[in-house]
């Protein structure tokens, strides 16, 4: 199956004036589905923004609207409520992101770091129950001096660093905060761990990748052979298979078109192809190619487009004791896939010591082969926390 594969992800997102993050304990099914229709919804959106490579991090996203939701009213929590269709009462609204939070964080044999933080400037005095309810969200709420715009920036830089092992170093443009800077909101996903199973880079070849119909590109492929939940959906001409981290709740699922240059039918049915799938376990060799993909993604236009409006459109109140205007949503990810993970030691005194390889049979099994562009998730049982698109390697 797959290989000692470990995957580290970061997320970063700037909300000037903003929120943060939050995630489940007992994640329920309602909650669960609500989570991947967001998904679907800002997947369909950010399609029409974004050209060639990107990859998104939806729980941040989810939490972040959350926290502001609870700590807002009037017709801004209202589009927020119906663009993300929450059918629950607001306690339970905190419940879900608050147990969320614990659970992922609690997880064995994967890391996943939740790392929020709320910058305010020093004259800003915030409404005492938006500090309540940010605790919920495990969100660290701290004063700052704007006043010099590039300080402040280097400071907020060098904490994105510090928490995400240096991958994720100038997150934050200078231009983006002056001294009006009403807030800054950043928001940090960590996540790594490693396959089930590990790939062996003695299979790694270069082989053909098809950005289109009508070009070819050559690209380290990795190779592995082993059981694995793979599903055809009968219709759509769409192929996904699952590829499970250590901790086997959590997994990458791949969706694949039959057809080289189908990637966007990938998004055009999503719903049908995610709700649809009914996965059975198949001997199958699988090729996946590494790569490395870097997101810096303004997700304002994407939630103007569900309906999100007023948000970004005028002064809201509920977060501070005075009004104030969000103006910067962005959301940065840095993922690097390879035999071993991702930003992970690749040694070969790492390799040595890597834990589980799958027992390498002679069968082959039916091909897998990830050899143009798809669209990848990262999952938690059934429950969305990143998905991208991969169209050029």
């Amino acid at each position: 199956m797959e290989k000692n594969f470990k995957f580290m992800k970061s997320v970063s997102i700037l909300f000037i004036l903003g929120t943060v993050l939050s995630s489940v304990h007992s994640i329920s099914h309602n909650f669960c589905r609500t989570n991947n229709e967001v998904s679907i919804n800002i997947y369909h959106q950010l399609i029409k923004f974004q050209n060639g490579n990107f990859v998104f991090g939806i729980f941040p996203v989810d939490a972040l609207l959350a926290l502001t939701y609870l700590g807002t009213e009037g017709d801004v929590a209202n589009q927020i409520k119906s663009a993300f269709a929450w059918n629950v009462s607001d306690d339970q609204i905190k419940l879900e992101f608050q147990e969320a939070v614990q659970e992922l964080q609690q997880l064995p044999h994967c890391e996943i770091r939740l790392n929020n933080r709320f910058y305010i400037p020093n004259r800003l005095d915030l409404n005492p129950k938006f500090v309540e309810i940010a605790s919920h969200f495990d969100t660290n709420i701290v004063k700052m001096d704007f006043s010099s715009a590039k300080q402040a920036v280097e400071n907020i830089n060098h904490w994105v660093s510090s928490r995400t092992h240096n991958k994720i170093g100038n997150f934050l443009n200078e231009k983006l905060v002056t001294a009006k800077t009403v807030a800054v909101s950043v928001n940090n996903l960590f996540f790594s761990s490693k396959w089930l199973h590990a790939f062996d880079k003695r299979e790694t070849k270069k082989m053909d990748f098809h950005l289109s119909s009508q070009e070819t590109v050559q690209v380290d492929m990795m190779k592995i052979s082993g059981y694995f939940e793979v599903f055809r959906h009968p219709t759509l001409k769409i192929k996904n298979v699952k590829i499970p981290f250590e901790n086997e709740r959590v997994y990458m699922v791949i969706m694949l078109s039959d057809d080289i240059d189908g990637v966007d039918s990938i998004a055009k049915n999503a719903r049908e192809n995610w709700y649809d799938r009914n996965f059975t376990s198949e001997f199958i060799t699988l090729y996946v190619p590494k790569f490395e993909i870097a997101s810096t993604i303004d997700i304002i236009p994407s939630l103007k487009n569900m309906g999100i409006t007023k948000l970004f459109s005028e002064k809201i109140s509920g977060i501070a004791k005075e009004p104030v205007k969000i103006s910067v949503v962005t959301q940065k990810i840095q993922i690097n896939v390879n035999e071993r993970g991702t930003d992970i030691d690749d040694s070969p005194i790492a390799e040595k010591q890597a834990t589980k390889k799958h027992e390498n049979s002679k069968e082959e099994g039916e091909i897998f082969n990830v050899n143009h562009p798809f669209v990848f998730g990262i999952l938690y049982d059934d429950f969305s926390l990143i998905f991208g698109r991969i169209n050029k390697i």
